[in-house]
């Protein structure tokens, strides 16, 4: 992986103007040298018959700009002409066969700059497997790290009742606007990463910089108000991690890999909130503040990692940016990547509606989406609630101290753990394995076989639990009750995300956004009835009543899964729907 392509490099680029990691098209002696010799035969043309030089090894037809022949070199350096075999284009499908037209279907092909033939490095999707890994394990520490920032606050609840003399209400505000936080600030940080000019990476470095920030105030807090209002802000700008990192593994992997990545980004995100209660012991041992700071610690070389390491994944601002060079190198203002000529064409109320606009729409306008976003933000709710009751269960039926309940969470890593096992298996031996018999992709609606047994599993787990939460029982077996939930829990959101994410793979960032503010502003009001709902029903009527819910998922699952082609049949967006991921790459 070049550092030039990570955030410090493009900032040192910058800063140096151009010394330090230069990229290929400024560097002396290259064919885009500012002072080398356009013309046709020059010392520095490739050579016209070299499938290095155009891509292919037809020979390149000279084009006429200005008055004057097109240098050869150009159709080298990714500027597409008439008898091109590589469609021009910002999605890295067009390189992959998802999509083909030529320059006769667009008079303006000539002036687009694309891949630097189907081979080109700069292309995620072509990056080494390791590579790609790389980048996928930054993505999920990252949002582990966010989503530990969510319940690694419940353990600090006590305290801060104790030191602001503040019901048990009012501070699991604290709890309650995180999760709401980063549900509203996934709706402008998400789309935003959409736009060409903008990319994933410097939203991904600035709002976690502004996170770890806020959190050091949230630690340091000096009264009530600043606390729950820093937490806010905290979710707020922790947000892209739980929505936008979706599209960043899209970005990398194939329709036919993408499940990997997604599978490993939901467990991360699923093992977050798990683990935060465990620094109960650090409440017990020093103050409230501490599990804070055990978050400041933790999430700053993340930020290190992700500033000196992580490179950019999205295809458009890769190729807005290499069309901003050739045309510095070139002097020929008409280079323009696919996503610039789209944007020219765009009043800025268009690009606004584009951009912020239309995820919405689709998600509420769109029956397939809407009704997932619906179901899945009771799901969600169900689950936030549900571990509202272990403070009334473990403490006063078992004596557990506040860093002993910390450890009851760890059975939902576990099982989560197995579960994300237990997916890639069943992808690599079934879903992959049918794909290389038949070639042919499994319909949409396929991704979601494995959350219908997840679905029963889920009502199954939190029965047992509530009825076998009592002195007389010991209370290993209520923990195998969360265990069933927990792995039933992330098979189920994992199938349902990553049906969300191919969807509408052009807004599939804005779509996962969407989908995250409905799960956590439903899941924000279950988090502040959960403990009022287990004090008046008792935990087992309590338990029972969100178990009720969990089996209504049931039959609605299979709604979708059996009408979801005729929903999206019947979206007006149902045009945007076709797969812009490629269906195979580079492993």
């Amino acid at each position: 992986m070049q550092i030039g392509d990570t955030a410090f490099g493009q900032l040192a680029r910058a800063l140096s103007r151009g010394r330090f990691f230069p990229h290929p098209e400024t560097v002396s002696g290259h064919p885009l040298d500012h002072d080398a010799p356009l013309e046709q035969g020059g010392s520095n043309t490739p050579d016209k018959e070299s499938p290095s030089a155009t891509g292919s090894n037809e020979h390149v037809v000279s084009l006429e700009h200005g008055g004057s022949s097109t240098p050869d070199w150009l159709h080298w350096a990714g500027v597409w002409g008439s008898r091109s075999d590589i469609t021009p284009s910002t999605s890295a499908s067009d390189v992959h066969g998802s999509r083909k037209s030529t320059s006769d279907d667009n008079p303006d092909s000539d002036n687009r700059v694309g891949w630097y033939g189907e081979a080109d490095p700069a292309n995620p999707q072509n990056w080494r497997s390791s590579q790609k890994a790389f980048v996928a394990g930054i993505i999920c520490i990252y949002t582990f790290g966010v989503y530990l920032g969510s319940a690694i606050y419940t353990p600090s609840m006590y305290g801060v009742m104790q030191q602001f003399n503040v019901s048990y209400a009012a501070a699991n505000l604290g709890l309650a606007l995180f999760v709401f936080g980063y549900g509203a600030g996934a709706m402008i940080f998400s789309p935003l990463s959409e736009i060409p000019s903008l990319g994933r990476n410097w939203i991904y470095i600035i709002t976690f910089t502004i996170y770890l920030a806020l959190t050091i105030g949230t630690a340091a807090a000096p009264n009530f108000g600043s606390l729950i209002t820093l937490r806010f802000l905290a979710g707020f700008f922790g947000s892209p991690a739980l929505a936008t990192g979706g599209a960043t593994l899209q970005d990398m992997y194939s329709i036919v890999k993408l499940p990997y990545g997604i599978a490993l980004w939901v467990a991360a995100a699923g093992m977050g909130p798990a683990f935060g209660p465990i620094t109960g012991f650090a409440m017990e041992a020093k103050t409230w503040r501490w599990p804070l700071w055990i978050q400041v610690w933790l999430c700053a070389p993340v930020l290190i990692l992700m500033f000196f390491a992580m490179p950019e994944t999205s295809a458009q601002n890769i190729l807005y940016r290499r069309a901003k060079r050739l045309r510095a190198a070139t002097q020929w203002k008409e280079l323009r990547s696919h996503a610039e000529v789209e944007q020219q064409t765009l009043s800025l109320r268009k690009i606004v509606v584009e951009s912020l606009v239309r995820p919405i729409q689709i998600s509420i306008l769109d029956p397939g989406t809407g009704f997932m976003n619906i179901y899945v933000s009771l799901v969600y709710a169900i689950y936030y609630s549900f571990f509202e009751s272990f403070p009334l269960v473990y403490p006063p039926l078992y004596g557990f101290g506040l860093g002993a309940i910390g450890l009851t969470f760890l059975s939902v890593v576990v099982t989560t753990g197995l579960g994300a096992g237990a997916y890639t298996i069943y992808v690599y031996y079934y879903v992959e394995a049918k794909i290389r018999r038949t070639g042919e992709l499994p319909s949409l609606e396929s991704r979601l076989i494995p959350a219908i047994p997840a679905s029963v599993l889920m009502p199954i787990g939190l029965f047992l639990f509530a009825w076998t939460s009592r002195e007389s029982i010991h209370w290993m077996v209520g923990l195998i009750g969360v265990a069933i939930y927990g792995l039933a829990f992330y098979v189920l959101v994992q199938c349902v995300l990553l049906y969300v994410n191919i969807m509408y793979p052009k807004y599939s960032a804005s779509l996962l956004a969407a989908n995250d503010f409905c799960r956590s502003s439903l899941a924000t009001a279950f988090i502040m009835a959960g403990r009022p709902l287990f004090t008046h029903l008792g935990i087992g009527g309590g338990v029972s009543l969100i178990a009720g819910l969990a089996c209504v998922c049931v039959p609605l699952l299979l709604l979708l899964y059996r009408f979801g082609p005729y929903l999206r049949s019947k979206s007006k967006f149902a045009g945007m729907s076709d797969s812009s991921i490629p269906v195979a790459s580079k492993a």
